[in-house]
């Protein structure tokens, strides 16, 4: 068993024999993607749109800011301490760079696009065509939630853990399907937005969904991800104490991030039907609103 444990990790890489705090390795893959995506992003939001004739944004720094953000929640999911502790050592510390990839990155990246940016891609019709499917709620959520539950059958973890192709493509899958699951919520493209109302009752399916999958690990008697070392983990944890911290992990804070971001939608939904309306004479600003949501949902 351990023969083959230590081949696996050989095709990921050579396993280091202990943790060390603090340890932060940065694959180059990691740090130079990093870079293309802020790059490009300075360059969309500044130079072309300067050629294309299109005034700044009044909230671009904000969305700048968040943007960099959600970069940099990317950086600390791939590097450093829970790259390593994910890929070598801790369930657990793969249940929080997956937290990361999927809860914290994208919508920070999401609300850092400008619509501007949104109108202009759809422009070109084999993006609009994908567009209207994948920004489809049914079938964002189905995509993100396969995803993740794929990822997490016990003999199919282990090996996209210790293989270094698959382990890449996992990431990629995971990030990809995150920003497309918010995609429905954050939008800055108002069209592809759902309602107030069913922004909720779509989050409350999703962290529904999100739950059961930790509380099945979490309430797992024997450790079933194997691919990590036996004996006792880093900060004193066994196997099935670390197995069940990532399905708490799961199981409540992913869970929570989705009751927080309803939380905030509904006290923003009742701010806006509580507030006044536009002079006589003129519709109700939620008025307008609701009826681009109503058809747009």
């Amino acid at each position: 068993m351990t023969g083959g444990l230590t081949s696996l990790f050989l095709l990921h890489g050579e396993a280091p024999a202990a943790f060390v705090w603090p340890s932060w390795d940065t694959p180059p893959s990691v740090a130079l993607g990093v870079l293309v995506w802020l790059g490009g992003y300075l360059y969309v939001t500044g130079p072309l749109r300067r050629r294309l004739g299109i005034s700044r944004p009044d909230d671009q720094t904000a969305r700048t800011i968040r943007f960099v953000l959600g970069l940099v929640a990317m950086f600390v999911a791939l590097t450093g301490p829970v790259h390593e502790l994910s890929d070598f050592f801790l369930f657990s510390a793969h249940m929080v760079q997956v937290m990361l990839m999927t809860m914290i990155m994208p919508p920070l990246l999401i609300s850092g696009v400008p619509r501007w940016v949104v109108e202009k891609a759809l422009e070109s019709p084999p993006v609009a065509a994908v567009a209207r499917v994948l920004t489809r709620p049914g079938v964002a959520a189905a995509l993100f939630l396969v995803t993740l539950a794929a990822w997490h059958v016990p003999a199919f973890f282990d090996h996209i853990i210790a293989y270094r192709p698959i382990h890449v493509a996992g990431h990629l899958a995971l990030m990809t399907t995150g920003v497309i699951v918010w995609w429905p919520v954050l939008s800055p493209y108002e069209e592809h937005r759902l309602s107030y109302g069913m922004q909720m009752v779509y989050l409350f399916l999703l962290g529904l969904v999100m739950k059961l999958i930790g509380a099945l690990i979490t309430l797992s008697t024997d450790v079933v991800y194997r691919v990590y070392p036996a004996g006792v983990r880093p900060f004193g944890l066994t196997p099935i104490q670390d197995q069940k911290w990532g399905g708490l992990i799961m199981w409540v804070l992913m869970g929570v991030t989705a009751w927080v971001v309803m939380s905030i939608i509904f006290f923003k939904w009742y701010a806006e039907e509580s507030g006044p309306d536009v002079a006589p004479g003129g519709p109700a600003p939620l008025q307008a609103a609701g009826s681009r949501e109503g058809a747009s949902a």
